[in-house]
């Protein structure tokens, strides 16, 4: 959308909008937000992608800048500049003008970014018209606010695009059907010749490639040219592949990196499991190894459970080294493991089986079960449980910290709450959620970790829970009115409505909510349980 405004009108309404709705000053982060222009590469006469984000951008309010590129080597049109995901809701303005080799932005929100989560700003698409070599960008006239008065320290950096010199490299091998040949990645077997194998591109959501071959193979390995990496970005949706071994979804913030790039993914079974439980995962980036995903990689692998095996007792492990962890967001069901990793490693399927003496035949045995294999909760002691004790607002932050991998250590001294020990069990978790958003204290620069949670607080956390890991289950059951909702605290009516359309928190008899009433440990261990089922679908 071009403007039709001057530059300056356009920020003089931004800032008037800030002002007219009286917002409320936001804490300074830790580290100043930086604006960063990705790299992107390309051969002369092809396109490539270039993503704009902003590191730390917590509190932000506003911002604004103009990105200078090279206009003799690198061609952008209005309609190949496009609004980035993390800003869907913002009024937002950008003119590009490609005869002066700039484009121009402007964006502001009421309430700004709510987490220090990378936000992905803005996407152009490049076509390199210009001889080969490194094409420089430059961002001039930045600025940021966190309110009308308070102007952040924005800083930027700043990547490149390189034209790359001769022809693009032609795949071969087996030819694919007519008309597909655009839509197909190459194949390799246990390191064998690469064959062309057709995607799928069919479906709505996502894009497939289905690997035939046998079960028992050693490692399959995908190869993905730039080119079809960045048709597959401008789809926007995600990435499969299926094969006998395991599957993957990659989702659109896992692949949007490696815009331009060529890639390659790799699954390998470990040698000498004769089980073939061990999987190792590998991403290569134009040659580079990739450690750690932007968005998220959902793994299902194939597993028979031993007779003496249930499927709440089985989790995966992440072996790094000679460091082992468990991943939470993990659930076994009818043969196969499904989770959910943010790193390229190995994994293993394991037995972690946690017998309490007093959870036999409970009515929330089997979730109790769920949650002390992965290790989220713990006991009361070695051999109890606990399951109709009351949850601490403490003991809760704490399983939300565990379930998204925050380390013990982390943070401990951290928290701005005046109730929460340096040193205490819940101290890393209570200041890695409020950092985060997740948690409200009480008050008074209070948190209250030993007091007991009530329900609309539990609704009120899992909630910040789902906004900060970008979870949005949709609401498959029918919103209700419980008879005691006059009862329900204003900040929590919206969150409890939610959760219970979207199958993760229940009523009590007699269409009740009891809002005030106080969780246990069983209960908790439900909801806790639904809702890492739903993380991983």
């Amino acid at each position: 959308m071009k403007i039709k405004r001057t530059w300056q009108m356009i920020i003089g309404m931004l800032i008037l909008s800030l002002m007219a709705q009286a917002l409320p000053l936001a804490s300074a982060a830790p580290a100043s937000p930086e604006l960063e222009v990705k790299s992107a590469q390309a051969y002369a006469g092809q396109s490539a992608i270039v993503d704009i984000v902003i590191n730390r951008p917590k509190g932000l309010k506003t911002f604004e800048f103009q990105l200078n590129y090279d206009r003799s080597a690198l061609e952008l049109s209005d309609a190949n500049v496009t609004k980035g995901q993390d800003v869907s809701g913002w009024l937002y303005q950008y003119k590009a003008e490609p005869g002066k080799g700039t484009v121009r932005v402007a964006a502001v929100h009421m309430d700004g970014f709510a987490s220090d989560n990378q936000a992905h700003i803005m996407r152009l698409t490049f076509k390199a018209i210009g001889s080969m070599g490194v094409k420089t960008f430059n961002v001039t006239q930045l600025k940021a606010f966190e309110s009308v008065d308070g102007e952040s320290n924005i800083t930027s950096k700043i990547g490149s695009f390189t034209i790359m010199g001769g022809s693009p490299p032609i795949r071969t091998g087996t030819p694919v059907e007519p008309g597909k040949a655009d839509w197909s990645a190459e194949v390799s077997i246990n390191n064998g010749a690469s064959q062309l194998v057709s995607i799928d591109n069919s479906q709505a959501a996502s894009v497939t490639i289905k690997v035939e071959t046998s079960r028992n193979v050693g490692s399959i390995r995908v190869g993905l040219q730039n080119d079809l990496v960045d048709r597959i970005l401008d789809s926007g949706k995600s990435l499969v592949i299926q094969s006998p071994i395991g599957e993957l979804v990659l989702d659109a913030r896992t692949v949007s990196p490696f815009a331009g790039q060529n890639i390659v993914i790799t699954l390998e079974q470990a040698e000498g499991s004769a089980r073939q439980t061990f999987m190792t995962l590998k991403v290569e980036a134009d040659g580079q190894a990739i450690a750690n995903f932007d968005g998220k990689v959902k793994v299902i692998l194939p597993y028979s459970n031993e007779i003496s095996e249930s499927d709440e007792n089985l989790v995966v492990y992440r072996k790094d080294g000679n460091r082992t962890a468990i991943i939470p967001q993990a659930v076994a069901v009818n043969g196969k493991v499904t989770f959910v990793t943010r790193n390229a490693s190995t994994f293993e399927i394991g037995y972690n089986s946690k017998p309490f003496n007093d959870v036999a035949e409970h009515w929330s045995e089997r979730n109790i079960a769920f949650v002390a294999t992965k290790e989220l909760f713990l006991g009361i002691s070695a051999e109890m449980f606990g399951p109709d004790r009351t949850m601490s607002r403490g003991m809760l932050a704490t399983v939300l910290g565990r379930m998204i991998g925050v380390e013990a250590t982390a943070l401990a001294s951290a928290s701005n709450f005046t109730d929460v020990e340096a040193g205490s069990y819940y101290a890393p978790y209570i200041a890695y959620a409020s950092e985060n958003g997740i948690v409200n204290g009480v008050g008074g620069g209070r948190f209250a970790p030993d007091r007991e949670v009530t329900r609309e607080e539990m609704a009120n956390m899992i909630m910040g829970f789902m906004k900060h890991i970008q979870l949005a289950p949709p609401e498959s059951i029918a919103k209700r009115k419980f008879e005691d909702e006059g009862a329900i605290a204003g900040w929590a009516v919206a969150d409890i409505q939610h959760l219970q359309a979207a199958g993760i928190l229940d009523g009590k008899p007699g269409n009740r909510f009891d809002p005030k009433g106080l969780v246990t440990r069983a209960e908790a261990a439900k909801v806790i349980r639904v809702l890492l089922e739903i993380s991983v679908r």
